[in-house]
């Protein structure tokens, strides 16, 4: 026992196992915090893909019943509104059309909120939107004050949509 205690060599060693056992305990402990971490990443990465699906099948369910000329009906028949369909895309079972007005026309505070509730798919004051709506989405949208008159509301209107719709 004498000895044991009169070597420092050997009192030197003695910690290098128990310091051993703490730095992996250590290290063990930082992998399991980074695996962990990344676990928490793929859980809301997975959600968000989840989300994403859930959202397109919505999508995709209120596109069944879309009415193809929605436009012609429903906006067309608002107002003195035209719109010419430019490009077609098609991808997925999904048609893309973008309509362009044809010329610009005037509107009052009521015209532009009968177009806005069509357009989207909202309750604007009376205004309810129509059902069997196509997804429209405004592509351009430019409202110019025609009178400088502040007791007349009356603008230029000039837009273009993104009409989509099922194959």
């Amino acid at each position: 026992m004498n000895k044991i205690k009169n070597h420092p060599l050997l009192l030197a060693v003695l910690p290098i196992p128990f310091l051993y056992l703490l730095f992996s305990f250590y290290f063990d402990i930082q992998r399991i915090d980074e695996l962990q971490t990344r676990i928490e990443i793929l859980q809301s990465k997975a959600l968000l893909v989840q989300k994403q699906k859930q959202t397109q099948s919505e999508l995709i369910k209120a596109l069944d019943h879309a009415d193809h000329f929605f436009i012609d009906k429903h906006l067309e028949s608002l107002h003195m509104l035209r719109f010419s369909e430019e490009i077609v895309r098609k991808a997925d079972g999904i048609q893309e059309m973008e309509e362009v007005q044809i010329e610009p026309i005037q509107v009052d505070d009521e015209d532009l909120k009968r177009i806005l509730s069509v357009v989207e798919g909202i309750q604007i004051g009376p205004y309810s939107p129509p059902e069997n709506s196509p997804q429209l989405i405004i592509k351009q949208f430019n409202l110019t004050k025609k009178s400088h008159n502040p007791q007349e509301s009356i603008f230029v209107l000039n837009m273009q949509l993104i009409k989509r719709e099922l194959l």
